[in-house]
């Protein structure tokens, strides 16, 4: 508490001092006390600042008794101490009794308290809470205040650390507080120190202690509260109680709050130097659930997602106690593709989570056979599984607008084209990302196919070429096959690994032998064009033209149509030995996958992808 007037408030904190000395005369060197001035002066208050204060109205006079600083935690409440808000019996001994509302008055965003009230808002209160027991032994010097009215649109919480969060040995915390800049004591009388004897300087101006002066004690085992050591120059004066003490974090949070002023130690007859600060800990289970309880203070459920919907700024609640960023919409999809619940909130309440600095991540699933891949757009794979349930979501880190074909190399590797990002991106078997852009080319790459020697020969449709690369992305070579409409579009292979098939979304079905760089006689003609992915079956060939799926055998006859389930028909995949093959429409819109019966073209099952988006590839795992 701060002191601008003689008062009982002032008789406490003389009595409580007067315990260190003997009933002798004794003189003590005058010394101004450092406190927080030492540190550094905070211009701009942060947007959780609170300065509680009581007073005493008269009619013409309105006389300030005490002062405190608090925290917001939660909308419409502050955390203080509990001494702060409750009465003082005869002797000065601190009661569970509260003050009446009316004495308290709080000022809300201002750092400077001189300074013209335009700078924040000033609030009366509601109701007063304090922990319960207190002040019995062993209780703890806790306490929230509701204000009355809304905050102001600047206002924020300083979230609370988790629930049983524990600082490391020798951790530094830093605290805050409008508290004096300096304090003298210049004689004592006796076993009390005389009213007089007691010189504050009022601060009016929050301050933050200097970084490194207080470190949290290895050998303190309280349960409720910090034993913070004194190794620095800032100290914790009156008007500092109930302020916050704070990690010194790129996300800071509270892990306690300002309770006993000092805890002084003689060191010898003329002079009193203190250690350390008592910090009542808001990290104590039964603690933080109180506090939770009593303000409203939301707690995160461990795999939940927390999004600001205005923003689209989202955070994975882990099972630490914190929220963690999540990077990108890949890690996003993957998540919810596991089956994380997402949870909408305001920015007021995400801001009371505790947030760390390390982003979420979503371990990708490794790719069995069967598995289907769909090119979902905005840099994203969705992963299915044979039965078309998701799985996890791929990320090439591209923000590609369409991701198209894929291919899959004899060790499980795989390639995906990122269209209209002009490059090739690559994950390992065990779907982890390799290389964001393994290699890039000048055009749009559509497709691709692997060679039994792990080059990888990728379609480009403008302009058109297939370009041979190595399996560390280097070209080896660039050819120049024969197209139609639109260069090489999509490729798959023959039956000897030599020739590539390959349509150029027109009506023919083009081949050429990348063994002797020829370009071979056309496999079929006149389909019902535009023709675009096709896949190759045990014997023939399968490929979506726009109104209708055609089954080729070996020699390039159609064996067999089947007619589109939906709109334009674009992409196709199919695993050489299954009975029925996955393709999708491309409408504009929002695509739809359909699962066709091989033999009977009856369909078998259909999903709408995740994200709903047109897509613009399919690749089933062999």
């Amino acid at each position: 508490m701060s002191y601008y007037r003689i008062s009982w408030h002032r008789a406490l904190l003389l009595c409580a001092l007067s315990a260190m000395f003997t009933a002798t005369f004794t003189v003590i060197t005058p010394r101004p006390a450092l406190a927080i001035d030492q540190g550094q002066a905070v211009t701009t208050a942060p947007p959780w600042a609170a300065y509680v204060t009581t007073v005493s109205k008269f009619k013409f006079v309105q006389a300030t008794e005490s002062s405190c600083t608090g925290t917001i935690v939660a909308i419409e409440w502050i955390l203080t101490a509990a001494h702060c808000v409750v009465a003082y019996d005869k002797q000065g001994n601190p009661t569970s009794t509260p003050l009446p509302l009316a004495k308290f008055e709080v000022v809300l965003g201002r750092s400077d308290l001189t300074k013209s009230r335009s700078e924040g808002g000033q609030w009366t209160v509601d109701q007063l809470a304090v922990y319960p027991g207190y002040p019995a032994p062993g209780s703890i010097d806790l306490a929230l205040i509701q204000l009355h009215g809304p905050l102001p649109l600047k206002a924020l919480p300083l979230p609370l650390a988790p629930a049983n969060y524990n600082l490391a040995d020798r951790q530094a915390v830093s605290a805050y507080g409008y508290g004096n800049i300096s304090e003298t004591y210049t004689h004592q009388a006796l076993d009390r120190l005389r009213y007089d004897d007691y010189n504050p300087t009022p601060s009016n101006v929050l301050r933050v202690t200097d970084p490194g002066s207080y470190v949290q004690q290895s050998s303190c085992t309280q349960s409720q509260y910090w034993c913070m050591h004194h190794v620095g120059v800032s100290e914790i004066l009156h008007g500092d109680s109930g302020g916050p003490w704070v990690t010194n974090s790129a996300n800071p949070f509270v892990v306690g709050v300002t309770s006993s002023l000092v805890d002084p130690l003689r060191t010898s007859r003329t002079t009193i130097v203190w250690q350390y600060a008592r910090v009542a800990r808001v990290t104590n289970n039964d603690v933080h659930g109180w506090l939770s309880k009593t303000a409203g203070i939301i707690q995160p459920k461990t795999n939940t997602i927390y999004r600001d919907p205005s923003t689209g700024a989202s955070w994975l609640a882990e099972a630490d106690g914190f929220n963690h960023p999540i990077p990108n919409g890949g890690t996003y999809l993957c998540l919810t593709g596991q089956g994380d619940r997402v949870v909408n909130l305001p920015l007021f309440d995400l801001d009371e989570f505790p947030q760390s600095s390390h982003s979420a991540t979503c371990t990708a699933s490794a790719f069995s056979p069967g598995d289907l891949l769909v090119g979902v757009g905005g840099g994203l794979v969705a992963h299915y599984d044979s039965s078309g349930t998701l799985i996890s979501h791929l990320d090439t880190g591209t923000n590609s607008s369409e991701e198209t074909g894929a291919c899959i190399a004899p060790g499980g590797e795989m390639y995906q084209t990122n269209f209209e990002d002009g490059s090739i991106s690559k994950f390992a078997s065990d779907g982890s990302i390799e290389a964001s852009r393994w290699a890039t080319v000048a055009g749009h790459p559509e497709s691709c196919a692997v060679a039994t020697d792990g080059d990888v020969y990728v379609g480009i449709t403008d302009p058109g070429s297939l370009v041979q690369f190595a399996s560390d992305g280097t070209v080896v070579k660039n050819l120049a096959p024969q197209s139609e409409d639109r260069g090489v579009d999509w490729i798959s292979w023959g039956s000897d690994h030599c020739v590539i098939r390959y349509t150029s979304e027109g009506s023919t079905i083009f081949q050429f032998n990348v063994c002797n760089d020829a370009q071979l006689p056309a496999l079929a003609t006149d389909l019902p064009g535009p023709c675009f992915e096709n896949a190759a079956l045990s014997h023939g060939l399968l490929v979506a033209c726009s109104s209708a799926v055609i089954r080729l055998d070996d020699s390039g006859a159609t064996v067999q149509t089947y007619p589109s389930p939906g709109s334009e028909l674009f992409a196709l995949a199919v695993q050489p030995g299954q009975r029925s093959f996955w393709v999708a429409d491309y409408n504009g819109g929002v695509s739809t996958v359909f699962r066709i019966d091989l033999s009977s073209g009856k369909l078998v099952s259909s999903f709408v992808p995740n994200p709903e988006t047109d897509v613009a590839g399919l690749t089933q795992v062999p």
